[in-house]
C-alpha cells in the first residue's frame, strides 16, 4: 500500500491509527505544492517527477494514473476533506484517458512527456498491460457515478481487445502504441490478470461487488476486509 502512501493502511484498520492519516496528509500536501502542472495549451493535469538532484521533470509514467485513484478515495474517505484531492483526481483520470486516446492503437504510452505548446508527447511508446488508468477509473466511477469513467474504460477495453489479445491465448503488450498495426512483445504480464482485468471487471460491475465501504485494495489489486466488518466465516447452521 506504499502507493497510495498510508491511506489505505489507515483505512484497513478503520481509521483508528492517526499516523498513516497525518503521512498521508502530508505527503499529499507536498505533491500538490510541488508537482501537480498543467499542460500547455490545453490545461490538462499531471503530476511531474523530482529527481535526487531536485530538478522537476515535465514527464508522467502510466504508473502515476493511481494517484488519480488515490485522491478520489482520499476524497470519499477523510473527514473535511480537502477539494482539491477530487478536483485533481477528476483532472488526473482525464489526462491518464488521453495517454490512451491519443495514439493510433488506443494504447498508453508507458510514459509521456509535457512541452509547452504541445500538450502530450510520448517518450517510452511501448505498452505493458499496465492496470493504473482503468484502477483510476474504477475509483471515480464508484465515488462520483459519472458514466464517462465508463466510457473511458470500455474504450481501453476494446483496444486491448482488438491490438493485445492473442489468437493462440492470452494478451501480450505491443512494442510502438503509434504503430497500427503494433508488434506484440509475446510477454502476458501477472499483474494483467490481477489488476487490469479485475478493475475493469469491477469498473462495469455493480458498487455492491467488493464495495469500498467493507473492502480495501492492495498495491496488486487483491482485495482486504476492513477491521471494522464481521469476518465471512462459513457456520454449519446444524
Amino acid at each position: 500500500n506504499a502507493e497510495y502512501m498510508g491511506l489505505k493502511q489507515w483505512l484497513l484498520g478503520d481509521k483508528r491509527d492517526k499516523r498513516y492519516l497525518y503521512m498521508f496528509k502530508k505527503a499529499a500536501k507536498g505533491i500538490i505544492k510541488h508537482l501537480v502542472k498543467r499542460s500547455e495549451p490545453s490545461g490538462m493535469w499531471y503530476i511531474a517527477e523530482r529527481t535526487s538532484g531536485n530538478q522537476v521533470l515535465d514527464k508522467m509514467d502510466h504508473l502515476v494514473c493511481f494517484a488519480a485513484g488515490m485522491f478520489a478515495l482520499a476524497y470519499s474517505e477523510i473527514p473535511d476533506p480537502n477539494p482539491k484531492w477530487l478536483e485533481l483526481a477528476e483532472g488526473l483520470g482525464d489526462t491518464c484517458y488521453h495517454m490512451y486516446s491519443f495514439t493510433g492503437t488506443g494504447l498508453a504510452p508507458e510514459i509521456v512527456r509535457f512541452e509547452a505548446g504541445n500538450d502530450m508527447l510520448p517518450q517510452a511508446v511501448k505498452y505493458i498491460l499496465r492496470p493504473e488508468a482503468a484502477e483510476a477509473w474504477f475509483y471515480l466511477w464508484r465515488i462520483t457515478k459519472n458514466p464517462k469513467w465508463r466510457s473511458h474504460g470500455w474504450k481501453m477495453f476494446m483496444a486491448l481487445e482488438k491490438w493485445c489479445r492473442i489468437p493462440s491465448g492470452g494478451y501480450a503488450g505491443v512494442r510502438n502504441v503509434s504503430a497500427v498495426p503494433p508488434v506484440n512483445d509475446d510477454l502476458q504480464q501477472s499483474f494483467f490478470l490481477a489488476e487490469t482485468l479485475k478493475y475493469l471487471y469491477l469498473l462495469f460491475d455493480t458498487p455492491t461487488t467488493l464495495d469500498l465501504s467493507s473492502w480495501v485494495f492492495n498495491t496488486e489489486g487483491h482485495p482486504l476486509l476492513r477491521s471494522h466488518r464481521k469476518s465471512y466465516i462459513y457456520e454449519d447452521e446444524d
